[in-house]
């Protein structure tokens, strides 16, 4: 808008100091104004032409972006799911692992119960040590259990000293 009016302030200029000159007829004048006119709309448009490819590339570049922007973010999503799935995996191999412990704990545990109960201390002994070297792999509730067989074969030993330390006391001797 500023060239155009500057473009209007030229050609009025261009038209006074043409008046001026005696040598110059208005046609000449008129023909040179109209001239520097175009001159200056052609300019205009060339400003606006390379201003518009100008805006496009812009868009495009911001397109491109957008587009690089989503596919990182589709990227980031799919890598999200792929760790969750993971997780997931290592949660059910981690189950898998600790029902399997349990599978083997269960018979020891009876075992040395059946041991316990049969006054068998000294392979009662060697299966609580056992299962107390499995302990630590074991879920929380059958580390409890794994203590309680051990408190029972130690009840046990403490009740078997006793008798072997009554079988050797002579009464009345």
């Amino acid at each position: 808008m500023k060239t155009l009016h500057w473009t209007v302030a030229a050609l009025l200029a261009s038209c006074l100091l043409a008046a001026c000159g005696k040598e110059e007829t208005p046609k000449t004048v008129a023909n040179e104004a109209a001239t520097k006119s175009a001159d200056a709309a052609v300019s205009n448009v060339d400003a606006a032409k390379a201003a518009e490819a100008a805006a496009v590339k812009n868009a495009d570049a911001a397109k491109a972006n957008d587009a690089t922007a989503a596919k990182t973010a589709d990227e980031a999503a799919k890598t999200a799911a792929d760790a969750a799935k993971a997780a997931d995996s290592a949660k059910t191999a981690a189950d898998a692992a600790s029902n399997s412990l349990v599978e083997q704990a269960k018979p020891l545990l009876e075992q040395a119960t059946a041991y316990i109960t049969d006054n068998k201390v000294e392979l009662a002994d060697k299966v609580v040590t056992q299962l107390e070297g499995m302990k630590d792999k074991l879920p929380t509730d059958w580390a409890a259990k794994v203590d309680q067989a051990r408190k029972a074969l130690d009840a046990l030993k403490a009740t078997e000293n006793v008798k072997k330390g009554l079988g050797s006391l002579k009464i009345g001797g």
